[in-house]
């Protein structure tokens, strides 16, 4: 694990200033909403660290995908089901170059 420290990306959150969209299912296993906790507080920790440097912050938006588990949230991308796809698209939008104008 210590090897891979230095690839994580919540050990190299200081270089990047880029918005993030973080979803997780209702129904992920114990050890991966662990990690999405841990996840959600170090970007919002982030975020909290560039508002007192007077930076621009990007507080990141978290989802949880309603009656999902860990597979069937990307499956069910372009279906019936737009509880997941549409919130995806908002946030591509409210963030594209065409946007900043």
């Amino acid at each position: 694990i210590q090897k891979n420290a230095a690839r994580s990306v919540i050990n190299n959150l200081e270089n990047s200033s880029l918005p993030v969209f973080m979803a997780y299912a209702e129904y992920e296993p114990k050890r991966i909403a662990l990690q999405n906790h841990i996840f959600a507080k170090a970007l919002s920790e982030k975020a909290a660290q560039c508002l007192q440097l007077d930076h621009e912050p990007y507080f990141p938006v978290i989802k949880t995908i309603m009656r999902h588990n860990h597979v069937s949230i990307i499956r069910s991308l372009n279906t019936a089901d737009e509880n997941f796809g549409l919130d995806v698209v908002r946030f591509m939008r409210r963030y594209t170059l065409q946007n900043k104008k």
